[in-house]
């Protein structure tokens, strides 16, 4: 079946259909919640939909398993808490991503970012998936794909080719975005840092989320957490990682204990691993891909990076990964080294036969 390709993103005011009801986005703003916030969007999550919260590439928050109407009462929540904009086409538009645990200066530089998109309605037309990266101080952004990526320079701003002072680099990066047709889509430098654990030099502890997909109950337990031995604040990161902050190394043990599913070691396989809803709550997914990527875990399955996903749109991964697993028809299709989209290099395999596969010789990119 070729995947229906919808070329935008849900969030507050555009929920999108699911297997498993409507889902809606909630974009946190500087990447970060209060731990009251995050209270709030547990009790939403149960509330008006399935209880599920997924952790996107984005670093947003979105919740499953709601209707049309508890999916207009989670906006109108949510613009009331301030964390969403009253108006649609700014919410929209309103994408940025942020360093990670980003200091003083850099938040306020997004923040005149995001103030510049929601004044400029010349913007309006902006695709929905269309983003800015500022990659400044704190933890980076990662190689995480931006369409215009805004990144510390010395005492200045990179803005595209140019360099610019930190009260001039909003205007350029607008400036550019007037001008999106023309711009090719950028990635950061560097890649994902190992962001799980205990983070000495930022006083920080992270917790892997995985497959970006947890309950109501486990945001509430990371908000008392973050309240009881940190400064109440949770920084939700693009690699579906949560960071509490102000953590002083007397806490390290106590959160650890607490981690349950969570993930706190670096080496851990399944930070290695992403995996879609697959058709247990997408209609176009034909694979259970999550419980098929923990069985090729239990295998013995060891790779630099696994993507599974239920079908070819790779939702759940848009970049390559060392061995991507594609769906299609109850099977899947093997790429090595490339992206849920491209052709594959064999197809028809059950999931004992790529645990034989890629267990037995077959760990091309392998560790």
């Amino acid at each position: 079946m070729t995947p229906l390709l919808r070329g935008w993103c849900p969030d507050l005011f555009a929920p999108m259909q699911s297997g498993d009801g409507w889902l809606v986005r909630v974009k946190p703003r500087l990447g970060r919640i209060a731990a009251a916030e995050g209270l709030l969007i547990a009790d939403w999550a149960r509330r008006f939909g399935n209880g599920v919260i997924e952790l996107t590439g984005r670093g947003n928050l979105q919740l499953r398993g709601l209707t049309l109407k508890s999916a207009e009462a989670v906006a109108r929540a949510a613009v009331a808490a301030g964390l969403a904009s009253a108006d649609p086409a700014v919410e929209r538009r309103r994408n940025i991503l942020l360093s990670p645990l980003a200091g003083q200066g850099t938040c306020a530089l997004a923040c005149a970012l995001e103030c510049g998109l929601a004044a400029d309605g010349s913007l309006a037309a902006l695709p929905g998936k269309f983003s800015f990266g500022v990659d400044g101080s704190g933890l980076g952004l990662g190689g995480v794909a931006a369409d215009i990526v805004l990144r510390a320079d010395g005492d200045g701003w990179r803005v595209g080719e140019d360099r610019h002072a930190a009260d001039d680099a909003p205007a350029a990066a607008l400036l550019l975005a007037r001008n999106w047709r023309d711009l090719p889509r950028r990635a950061a430098s560097g890649s994902a840092p190992m962001a799980v654990g205990w983070l000495p030099a930022w006083r920080a502890f992270g917790f892997g989320v995985r497959f970006g997909q947890f309950d109501a109950a486990v945001l509430e337990r990371l908000c008392g957490s973050s309240c009881a031995h940190g400064d109440g604040i949770l920084h939700l990161t693009p690699w579906r990682v949560v960071l509490l902050s102000g953590v002083a190394q007397a806490n390290v043990a106590g959160l650890a204990e607490a981690a349950g599913s969570l993930i706190t070691q670096p080496d851990d396989p399944r930070r290695l691993v992403s995996a879609c809803v697959g058709r247990v709550g997408c209609p176009q997914g034909s694979v259970d891909s999550r419980g098929d990527a923990l069985a090729l875990l239990a295998a013995g399955v060891s790779v630099d990076s696994l993507h599974v996903s239920g079908c070819a749109k790779g939702c759940a991964h848009p970049s390559p990964a060392a061995v991507t697993l594609v769906g299609s028809g109850g099977r899947y299709g093997l790429v090595r080294q490339g992206r849920a989209g491209d052709t594959p290099q064999s197809d028809g395999h059950t999931v004992a036969d790529l645990a034989r596969l890629l267990v037995a010789g077959g760990r091309a990119g392998g560790r």
